[in-house]
């Protein structure tokens, strides 16, 4: 059974420049404080931290955007998180080991395989999806606004698991084990190969009814024999027409290339003449010198210079006609190939007349068809036989997947630990003076406890007492601090209050680690470290900030390293 306990929190608020930093006692840590003081933000921001995120969050918290750094040990394995918005950088053994993303595919599964945990539950569209922390963190946190008004309503972000109470139930209390999730895992993936392999089936089963007979005229037998000539001058026609259109093709292409390299140049020489003309014009205008636009260099404007303009000109003019006799050519030669072209339509209508000729009412394109549909049948029916065969081993590999998965179920198992819970919430009603409670709404993970009043919160704190206790007995997956924030709620009466607080004290804090917020301790001597906290809205102080900020700085320093 893994084991997961805090050393210390470290929380830095940059915009408002303050800190704080509290050692967590391994037996119990108490931080007392007026309503207000901020006391269940700093409980909040632990678990934020882990990425498992409580439902509310204060506005005036986010809004001091704080850095959050918690050390903690897996077993005996030195540990550091720091949580700073939607980043989560991870530490082990002083050293960075990475940085990921609060969220499901990257977090959960790193968080998961520090814990060992293959822990995974069904989507809505159902697939196994890897545990967020808050499936890890669930059976030991009680949240001061959500936690004590009905059964593991801490945190946030559970909508993407349907049905995620049994499982964690389950999961929690070692009624199954972690091999459940990899033999589910494996059935899932086996399901789609099946399903994949049917809808194959079914498009080739759908392909082949469209593939119908042509029509009742066909259903009779047609020989090839009475058309034997014709499908041999029909072969010829059709081999004759594809070589002679491919070769008009190939010319086609490149008269048609040719062609357009010439207008192109046609094009350019164009623009090139009628530059020449305004350099001519130009130049007849100014004096016999001309400045550079650009450098202002005079450059001589004589006749030779005018003369040279004139002779480049008549040299385009030239060569704009050799261009277009060429392409006067090229157009004649791509006319004579298109017309060549579109005679293969005649040969076509020659092969029209040769399947269009009747043997007894049937034609030569009939027999064609339904040659081309006797093979398509073949060749469907050949490809649904291949894929049955497919689907039947592959159904057999579910099946033997399936027994797996129902053997890893031991019911004698299920049965011990229910009956220890059941117990257990027996020893809860009696601690908590609840005496009149219903127990089926107690130990139903999924039904809501209708109590009145004070006994509400009191009911909520039974059941997790009685499964915190079952984890312990049936030596869960894993062992984690019991977060519980402001157990006064709905006013219990002293003696009420006593009690809760008691029970913590003695019995909780002996078994985990504990941390707990308080507005009024009753006098109970608590065990372990308490933390007092004042001034309204303000947990956070000036006087912390530096010391805090240097222990960033060290996580900082390791981070830049790699």
């Amino acid at each position: 059974m893994k084991s997961l306990r805090l050393e210390k929190v470290t929380i830095l608020s940059s915009k408002e420049k303050k800190g704080l930093s509290i050692e967590i006692d391994p037996k119990l840590t108490v931080l007392k404080g007026k309503n207000r003081t901020g006391k269940s933000s700093v409980i909040k921001s632990i678990l934020h931290a882990f990425g498992a995120s409580p439902n509310k969050i204060s506005k005036r918290w986010k809004d001091a955007r704080p850095k959050v750094l918690v050390e903690f040990k897996i077993d005996n394995a030195p540990f550091a998180i720091i949580r700073d918005g939607d980043t989560i950088k991870l530490y082990q053994n002083g050293d960075f080991a990475g940085s990921y993303r609060d969220t499901i595919q990257d977090w959960a599964i790193k968080f998961s395989q520090l814990l060992d945990s293959k822990l995974m539950l069904t989507n809505k569209n159902g697939e196994l999806l890897p545990a967020k922390p808050a499936c890890l963190f669930m059976p030991y946190y009680l949240d001061q606004e959500t936690g004590w008004q009905e059964k593991w309503k801490s945190f946030s972000g559970m909508g993407v698991y349907p049905d995620w109470q049994r499982t964690l139930f389950d999961y929690h209390s070692g009624i199954i084990t972690d091999s459940i999730f990899e033999a589910r895992s494996a059935e899932i993936t086996q399901k789609k190969v099946c399903e994949s392999l049917f809808k194959k089936i079914e498009t080739l089963q759908s392909a082949k009814e469209v593939v119908a007979p042509i029509k009742e005229r066909l259903k009779h037998s047609i020989s090839d024999e009475r058309f034997k000539d014709d499908l041999i001058e029909v072969i010829s026609l059709h081999e004759k027409i594809a070589i002679r259109q491919s070769k008009f093709r190939q010319r086609l292409s490149k008269l048609q290339t040719e062609y357009s390299i010439v207008v192109g140049q046609i094009n350019i020489l164009q623009k090139a003449q009628t530059e020449l003309r305004k350099d001519f014009a130009f130049s007849a205008k100014e004096n016999e010198s001309i400045a550079c636009p650009t450098c202002g260099t005079q450059h001589k404007n004589d006749f030779l210079v005018r003369f040279s303009i004139l002779d480049d000109e008549e040299n385009c003019i030239n060569i704009l006609d050799e261009l277009n006799d060429k392409k006067g050519r090229l157009e004649t030669k791509l006319l004579e190939i298109r017309n060549q072209f579109q005679e293969t339509t005649l040969e076509k209508s020659s092969l029209l007349q040769i399947l269009q000729q009747k043997r007894d009412n049937v034609t030569l394109e009939d027999l064609i068809k339904k040659t081309g549909q006797d093979v398509a049948i073949a060749n469907l029916n050949k490809s649904i036989h291949e894929f049955q065969i497919k689907l039947d081993a592959a159904e057999v590999i579910l099946q033997k997947i399936k027994s797996e998965v129902k053997s890893l179920y031991n019911k004698s198992r299920r049965k011990d630990v229910l009956m220890d819970f059941y117990a257990n919430c027996d020893i809860a009603v009696s601690e908590l003076n609840l005496g009149k409670i219903n127990r089926f709404e107690l130990i139903d993970i999924k039904k809501p406890i209708n109590e009145n009043g004070a006994e509400q919160p009191r009911a909520i704190f039974a059941f997790q007492i009685a499964f915190f206790r079952t984890i312990c007995n049936s030596m869960g997956k894993a062992l984690f601090p019991f977060v519980i924030d402001a157990p006064n709620q709905q006013e219990q009466d002293k003696g009420n209050l006593i009690s809760i607080l008691t029970l913590i004290n003695d019995r909780l804090a002996s078994k985990t680690q504990t941390i707990l917020g308080v507005v009024d301790d009753v006098d109970v001597s608590f065990v372990g470290k308490m933390y007092l906290f004042s001034e309204a809205d303000s947990i956070l102080r000036v006087e912390e900030y530096e010391e805090c900020k240097r222990i960033f700085k060290l996580y900082d320093k390791i981070s830049h390293y790699v």
